[in-house]
């Protein structure tokens, strides 16, 4: 299992974003980045963290318990018995946690001053 402030952890999530986004990216031929960017106006938040997870909560991404356990198993390379050690709300926090941690990251270039 992966300690969730790895490269690793960033790079996985950030496929897994993409693979959502992968439908807009190729009919807009633009990068997920900019889809996230036209998304924050649609939501609050102080922050870009607060408004990745708030488009988290809104149901973007995963959205059963199923496919959020199966994601962060993918995500943080969990055997099964790792993977179950959280409970249903244990594994949704850290799933917005973990893509809303990701977006701020890969999108923080464009609001570099």
């Amino acid at each position: 299992m992966l300690k969730t402030n790895t490269n690793k952890v960033i790079e996985n999530t950030w496929a897994h974003i993409c693979e959502h986004l992968e439908t807009e990216i190729e009919e807009e031929q633009t990068s997920a980045e900019k889809i996230l960017l036209r998304y924050f106006g649609c939501v609050g938040g102080a922050t870009i963290y607060h408004k990745a997870y708030h488009l988290v909560e809104a149901g973007i991404f995963d959205i059963y318990y199923t496919d959020v356990r199966e994601s962060l198993k993918n995500i943080l390379e969990e055997t099964d018995e790792e993977a179950n050690q959280y409970d249903n709300e244990q594994a949704w926090k850290l799933y917005c946690h973990l893509v809303a941690k990701t977006i701020d990251k890969k999108t923080e270039k464009y609001f570099k001053k």
